[in-house]
């Protein structure tokens, strides 16, 4: 949960990773708890996998995924994972602006 979107794919980790890991730590302690997810009962009964639930609030806090993650994770199956999770949370912000 405290990985960055490369890590949470397994492809590219850098050091921008471990950058991006302790930037969620430091927004967490500052009260950033809605990035994280505490029902994963309900995830699972949706057949919402916790690491896809957790990319799409990245995205949906930090933006869409730029293209530069894309080519650093390179895996195709990975990248559409991502662009896939890009696109919920682009759609759950503009349903719910607040999110952002």
């Amino acid at each position: 949960m405290w990985r960055s979107p490369e890590g949470q794919t397994g492809m590219g980790v850098t050091k921008a990773s471990d950058i991006f890991s302790f930037g969620l730590v430091c927004i967490y302690a500052l009260g950033g708890g809605d990035l994280l997810p505490n029902d994963y009962e309900a995830l699972e009964a949706a057949g919402i996998t916790p690491e896809h639930e957790i990319l799409a609030r990245h995205f949906a806090y930090f933006g869409p995924a730029p293209p530069g993650l894309l080519e650093q994770v390179g895996d195709e199956t990975s990248c559409e994972a991502l662009r896939r999770a890009s696109t919920i949370a682009d759609m759950s912000w503009r349903d719910q602006p607040s999110l952002s």
